[in-house]
Formats: structure tokens, sequence, C-alpha cells
């Protein structure tokens, strides 16, 4: 019985320890895609620019007037090799966390690549040229590099959030049987409350942090044009706020005080809105 009581008490403390590690890489994560999706964003807009720059260089050459486009492209290359710079940053990151992203590094090139061919074009005043067109290119693909990362992350998070949902279902069904052995616990009915009660705090957390990592991804995914994956990702954290989940977690800590029957419909509630 001092084994059992023993190991118990030292899963109750191992438990928060490995939920804290898991929300923590779920954290950065997260801040990783974000800064990513900014990226994207500002690489398109670099690449407007750029276009804007060559629409104005040849308006300039139909009115025979002076070019004066390289200061506008060399301020240009300077941001790309900024962007290029932040990308080479992210990519350190990620490896000294043990992910390797070829995908960042290739976007790297690719925007340097952009970089030294806009400067090409503004020391030889070739705004409408080959060289920017290069650049232009090499931009485009840089921006194509990351949106395809974006896309192929975004199906992993939601692998891992139909992964945590399941370890929810799991972890309720635990909880429920639980708190149907309350009635033959004997002296250890206390201790036994006790136990389950902070199991529903976790629980709870965990719902909290599903819901929120629902709501971080259908952003994600709006902001990438993923509109049908946005809208079921809204959907399924709308059904957890709507449902109360973590309201009934809450009140059936009180319920299983009154007795194994009176707590088992809120804990076949609780179950079926996590299944």
């Amino acid at each position: 019985q001092l084994a059992e009581e023993l190991a118990d008490l030292f899963q109750l403390q191992l438990d928060p320890m490995a939920n804290q590690y898991e929300t923590q890489q779920r954290a950065q994560q997260q801040s990783t895609d974000q800064q990513i999706d900014e990226m994207a964003e500002r690489l398109r807009e670099l690449a407007k620019r750029l276009l804007a720059q060559q629409d104005r260089q040849r308006n300039a050459r139909g009115q025979q007037q002076s070019g004066g486009s390289g200061s506008g492209m060399r301020s240009l290359a300077d941001e790309m090799e900024q962007a290029a710079r932040q990308l080479e940053q992210l990519r350190r990151e990620q490896e000294r966390q043990g992910q390797q992203r070829q995908d960042l590094a290739d976007a790297e090139q690719r925007l340097r690549q952009a970089a030294d061919a806009t400067r090409r074009a503004a020391a030889n005043n070739t705004t409408g040229g080959a060289q920017t067109q290069q650049a232009l290119q090499s931009l485009q693909e840089a921006q194509r590099l990351l949106q395809q990362s974006q896309s192929a992350n975004a199906g992993q998070t939601v692998r891992d959030l139909e992964r945590q949902a399941g370890e929810l279902v799991k972890q309720q069904r635990d909880l429920a049987s639980q708190v149907q052995g309350l009635d033959s616990a004997g002296a250890q009915r206390d201790d036994r409350m006790k136990q389950i009660a902070q199991g529903k705090d976790d629980l709870k957390g965990k719902v909290a942090e599903l819901e929120q990592g629902l709501q971080n991804q259908a952003r994600q995914s709006l902001s990438s044009n993923q509109r049908d994956t946005a809208r079921k990702l809204q959907e399924a954290a709308g059904t957890i706020r709507d449902q109360m989940t973590r309201e009934k977690i809450e009140c059936s800590k009180g319920a299983m005080t009154s007795g194994a029957e009176y707590s088992k419909p809120i804990e076949s509630e609780i179950g079926s809105n996590l299944d």
C-alpha cells in the first residue's frame, strides 16, 4: 500500500513537469509560426514595392526623364538583407532546439540573392532589366518557400491538436473511473478525492490550452488563406467554449463529494463534450 501511495505521489509531481514542458514547446512553436507568417507578408510587400519601382522607371523612360531610382532600389536591397538576417536568426534558434530547418535556410539564401541582384540593378541603373527580374524571382521563391513551410507546419499542428484532444478524452475517462471508485475507498476516500481534484484541475488547464491552440491555429490558417481549415478550427474552439467544458469540470469537483451516483451524469457529459 505504501509503495502504491509513493508511486501516486511521484506521478502527481511528474505530470505537472511534463505538462509544463509541452506547454513551453507549443508556445515556442506558435511564436515561430507567427514570425514566419509575418516574414511571408513582409516579402509580399517587398515584391510589390519592387514591381512599383519597375513601373516608375518605365514611366520615367517613356517621358525621357532621368532615372533616379538607385536610392529606392538600394533601400529595398537593404530591407531584403535585413529580412535574410532575421530568417538566419530564426533558423539558428530552431537548430538550438534540435530542429533542422532547411526550408528557412533556402528562403534565407533566396533573399540574399534577391538583395544582391537588386543592388546590381541599382548600381547599373537598370530597374527594368534582367537583374531586377532575377531579384523579383528570388524574392517570390523565398516567399513560396515560407508559405509551403507554413502549410506543412499547419498540418502537423492540427495533428498535434487532435492528439491533445484524444489524450483529454482518455484522461477524463480515467478520472470518471476514479470518481466511481470513491464509494468503496473507505478511509482513503479523502486522499483519493484530493488526488482526483488535482487531476481535474490539470484537465481543466489542458482544455484551456487546447481551446487557445485551436484559436491560434485558426488565425494562422486564415493568414495563410486556408479558409476551410480556419473555419473548422474556429468551430472546434467555439464548441469547447459554448459547451462550457471547463466550467463543468470545475463543477464536477463539488459533485463528487455527494457520491458516485450523483457524479455520474456530469462526468458522462464532460466525456461526451471532449469526445
